[in-house]
């Protein structure tokens, strides 16, 4: 993945050769769940333990287009999301295709904790998907992904299509765990 950064800013720098045209395009399928949003937006949660005022979390950066992995032999369509939260951690989300049919979402936090990922493969999306699901308030979401547990401050995220997050587990800046909710969304 940190291959993926380098050859992307090399391949922006004078003299560089550009990097190939993109072979693996990432589905609309990825788009609507992760990549569907610009700078600006925002995601209001509530803490359903009432520990505190809510947290807003704005995406405040996307870099997007022709990524490779691979030192340039193959070039791949991603985004990468920054995420900045006003209580719980700070994020990142890493969308790329492995190939027109499938590819992964990956949350990182801003400090170190490991991830969560969400795999969407041959028109599947694992770990697990949802026709519908409730959160804490009692709303009900339609076309569920909830992505893999192998961070120390995110688990049980849950993100609907074309709404983003819409609920995680988390740990808040004062290390207060809790479990968040979306009430509300806008556009700065």
């Amino acid at each position: 993945m940190i291959l993926a950064f380098v050859s992307f800013f090399l391949s922006c720098k004078k003299g560089q050769p550009p990097l190939p045209k993109i072979t693996a395009h990432l589905s609309q399928e990825l788009k609507d769940y992760f990549a569907n949003y610009s700078p600006g937006m925002c995601w209001v949660y509530k803490d359903s333990l009432g520990k505190s005022e809510p947290d807003t979390v704005e995406l405040t950066s996307i870099i997007g287009g022709n990524l490779s992995a691979d030192e340039g032999i193959t070039s791949h369509e991603g985004y990468v999301m920054n995420y900045t939260s006003s209580r719980t951690v700070s994020f990142w989300i890493w969308v790329l295709a492995n190939s027109d049919s499938s590819g992964r979402a990956t949350l990182y936090p801003g400090i170190s904790g490991g991830s969560c990922e969400a795999d969407y493969t041959n028109n599947k999306w694992y770990p697990s998907f949802h026709d519908s699901a409730s959160i804490v308030s009692g709303k009900v979401y339609h076309n569920v992904v909830r992505m893999d547990n192998y961070c120390s401050y995110f688990s049980n995220v849950r993100i609907a299509k074309d709404s983003g997050i819409i609920a995680f587990d988390g740990w808040g800046n004062k290390n207060e765990g809790g479990n968040f909710y979306l009430v509300s969304r806008f556009k700065k």
